[in-house]
């Protein structure tokens, strides 16, 4: 990401997002602490847009698929979060 001519670009028109994830990013890796490895994937939250614009020119250009596979996306979280899965599992044991 900081090797693309892309990157350098969207780091001077927007400086304060490229010093945040800069300094974000290092703090991440540098917090010495055993809990805070095991939660790694809810810190690095906050950089995923940032990392995504680095990935764009692999994206599909059809912005419909995009839009899909994200409804589909916070459909299937939804599901796994209420539990449905589970629950319609109980309901084959069930009948």
């Amino acid at each position: 990401m900081v090797k693309s001519g892309r990157f350098r670009v969207y780091a001077q028109s927007h400086p304060m997002e490229a010093t945040f994830w800069t300094l974000y990013l290092l703090f991440l890796f540098m917090y010495n602490s055993a809990w805070a490895w095991e939660e790694f994937p809810r810190f690095a939250i906050p950089l995923v847009p940032f990392s995504a614009y680095s990935v764009e020119r692999w994206f599909p250009r059809a912005y419909w698929l995009l839009f899909a596979v994200g409804v589909l996306a916070a459909v299937l979280s939804a599901v796994e979060t209420l539990g449905i899965v589970s629950t319609l599992g109980r309901l084959r044991h069930v009948f």
